[in-house]
């Protein structure tokens, strides 16, 4: 005898659904956030699924992230091989993008590359200026050192003049802005 689970496989063979995901799509309200767990709970907007544990993403491990705030409109996918997870939120309290083990962690009032360990980003101009400040108080005094002239005077004999025996050839070359910045990454103070 045919179970009812054969039946049902061979029907779907039969209309070439078998083994393909049903995916369903619902909006819904986020009720709380589980930051441990990367997960939300989430209430349908038409009532018809309550308290529904949704995913921040569909991988943990890699791809986008997003953590929405509690009271935000969710758009949730659900499908027959995956749990519940977020397609879009309206409003995010952060987005985290893991490529590998490379992850970019973007919230309203900060951004977060990698585990953030080198601190905050150059400011290329104002660093430039600062480089470009010292470089040429270093020139001017290599400049003055190489032209300076000694007046000795000895008490028994007689003072001589001379400049320095051996002056200072190197000098420090302006940095220039490029020379200290990534061009692919750009940032500015508001965000």
């Amino acid at each position: 005898m045919i179970s009812n689970s054969e039946i049902k496989e061979l029907i779907q063979k039969i209309a070439g659904t078998y083994g393909k995901a049903n995916v369903k799509l619902f909006d819904g309200n986020v009720v709380s956030v589980d930051l441990q767990s990367f997960t939300c709970v989430v209430d349908s907007i038409d009532s018809s699924l309550n308290g529904i544990t949704v995913r921040f993403m569909l991988e943990q491990s890699d791809g986008d992230m997003s953590v929405p705030q509690v009271d935000s409109t969710v758009t949730v996918a659900m499908t027959d091989f995956t749990d519940p997870y977020i397609v879009s939120a309206t409003w995010l309290d952060e987005k985290l993008f893991v490529v590998g083990n490379q992850s970019y962690d973007i919230k309203p009032d900060k951004q977060i590359f990698n585990d953030g360990g080198f601190d905050g980003l150059v400011k290329s101009p104002d660093l430039t200026t600062k480089l470009n400040n010292i470089e040429n108080l270093l020139n001017d005094l290599i400049s003055k050192f190489n032209n300076h002239t000694h007046i000795l005077t000895l008490s028994s004999g007689t003072g001589t003049a001379a400049i320095t025996l051996t002056p200072e050839t190197n000098t420090l070359t302006p940095t220039q802005q490029s020379d200290i910045e990534n061009p692919n990454i750009t940032h500015g103070a508001n965000f």
